[in-house]
């Protein structure tokens, strides 16, 4: 069985504490997850150690991918994963 989605969102979306910001970074759908509560921040691929994955690729947006890292900078976090 195939669930439909319900709700959807342009910036940030929060629910019980769990807060969803659209980063619009390497791809227009970058999402990460930040539980504040936690100061946990979840990146998915957008973050990666002792590499720059993509950076030789036209097609990805580069610069919006910096602007995502400047925005997470600012977040209150421990932890990334």
């Amino acid at each position: 069985m195939i669930v439909l989605f319900t709700k959807t969102f342009d910036e940030c979306f929060t629910i019980d504490g769990v807060e969803m910001i659209h980063m619009g970074s390497h791809t227009e759908v970058s999402t990460v997850v930040y539980v504040a509560d936690e100061w946990v921040l979840f990146a998915g691929d957008l973050m990666f150690a002792e590499t720059l994955p993509w950076a030789d690729n036209p097609l990805l947006r580069n610069d919006a991918w910096i602007q995502a890292f400047k925005v997470i900078l600012d977040i209150e976090i421990e932890a990334i994963f």
